[in-house]
């Protein structure tokens, strides 16, 4: 496999994605404008491609202060401080410039190129990742031999999954490059869109949230093609809502930003199975080519050397629509709005649920307080039912229970 990380198609489709969530991010702290978001910039303005889109404030609303945050968001992401190359982000204003620096620093930097992956906590401050483009590569070949057996080589990747996110840049940036084939980029697009894009021999990326919601809106594939389901635990609402659409195959990873990918399965019956470039060590994983082990966020059962079953994860983080979600963050958010003197948020179903110990009589306003405090996170970590009562609900033990 070429030891350059990424070529200038590559880096155009990332540059576009990250201008995508910088953008997304400010929307949603109602520090941007909608109308301005890059997804409609052809159509707005009528550019030809997105290599003429400048980067300013008339076209992206983003001005010179937002462009020192996205400029400096833009190089961790790709290391360009290894090359220097960081500092004509500010000269080169269009899309397709920036495409071309960024393309140029992985020609200078080679095989000691490395990615700044962050992780999906929707909580507090995300985490920084880094990857030397070496691990990369070994994880993208391990995953092409892994294919070859099982199902085999797709024809073309369809990614409903955005590329700057570790499984999303591995299975839907490195993955179609190592085996030169199409990718169509569709994480922006509506999930109605599955049936119409199709082929017989796709690849589908996608989510466990965006199987179910494929099988719920009656969405289907055309005859032959697989799934990968992955970010979060697939369940049995994701394995049959796979049969629904009509996959031949779905490919359930487990991983995570931190690890990479590390197992997969056909099959929820059975175990997960080592990706080959990774070996047990006694109750430790490593890379083949590494002394270091991985550190897991989850419990593993082994059931031999390669193969092994989740046991339930090692901190307080749970799946919310294939995002990491703190329950205890959002709780401490909750519990200081001011007429609120406890709080307990759980799981509930593929949203969360909030129980409100109000300091007084519950009433509208209180509710509206609620929804206020958490609409500036993601959709995954704001509950959208809220229940109130004279004290938190617990069972017999005093433990805190569902309600």
């Amino acid at each position: 496999m070429n030891a350059r990380l990424l070529d200038r198609q590559q880096a155009l489709r990332l540059c576009i994605a990250l201008i995508s969530d910088f953008q997304t991010e400010r929307i949603r702290a109602q520090r941007m404008s909608q109308t301005v978001h890059v997804s409609s910039a052809l159509s707005r303005e009528q550019f030809q491609s997105f290599d003429e889109v400048p980067i300013s404030d008339d076209v992206l609303g983003i001005d010179s202060l937002a462009l020192l945050d996205l400029v400096s968001h833009t190089s961790n992401f790709f290391g360009l401080y290894q090359s220097g190359i960081d500092d004509y982000l500010l000269i080169n204003r269009t899309i397709g410039e920036w495409a071309d620096l960024v393309a140029k620093h992985f020609q200078i930097t080679g095989d000691k190129a490395s990615i700044s992956l962050s992780s999906s906590g929707t909580t507090g401050i995300k985490k920084a990742i880094f990857h030397h483009s070496f691990a990369l590569l070994e994880e993208t070949s391990s995953i092409v031999a892994t294919l070859k057996n099982e199902p085999g080589i797709p024809r073309r990747i369809l990614s409903f999954v955005s590329p700057i996110h570790m499984y999303g840049f591995v299975w839907g940036v490195l993955l179609p490059k190592a085996l030169n084939i199409e990718v169509k980029d569709l994480s922006e697009a509506s999930l109605t869109s599955l049936q119409r894009n199709t082929k017989t021999g796709d690849l589908v990326l996608a989510t466990p949230f965006h199987w179910e919601r494929f099988a719920s809106f009656g969405q289907s594939t055309a005859p032959g093609v697989t799934g990968v389901s992955s970010a979060a635990p697939a369940d049995t609402k994701t394995w049959d809502a796979a049969r629904a659409v009509g996959l031949t195959t779905l490919i359930e990873v487990y991983g995570s930003t931190e690890t990479g990918g590390v197992g997969w399965r056909t099959d929820p019956k059975r175990a997960m199975h080592l990706l080959p470039h990774l070996i047990r060590c006694g109750d430790e994983i490593k890379r083949r080519s590494s002394k270091r082990p991985i550190c897991l966020q989850d419990r593993l059962e082994w059931t031999c050397a390669h193969e092994f079953r989740l046991k339930g994860r090692l901190d307080h983080m749970v799946q919310v629509a294939g995002a990491n979600v703190s329950l205890s963050a959002v709780e401490q958010l909750l519990h200081n709005v001011t007429s609120v003197a406890s709080a307990s948020v759980k799981v509930d179903g593929d949203r969360l649920k909030a129980f409100i110990v109000p300091k007084g009589t519950p009433s509208r306003q209180l509710e509206t307080e609620l929804r206020s405090a958490v609409k500036h996170l993601p959709p995954a970590a704001r509950p959208d039912r809220f229940t109130f009562g004279d004290q938190l609900p617990r069972n017999s033990m005093g433990k805190l229970a569902n309600w």
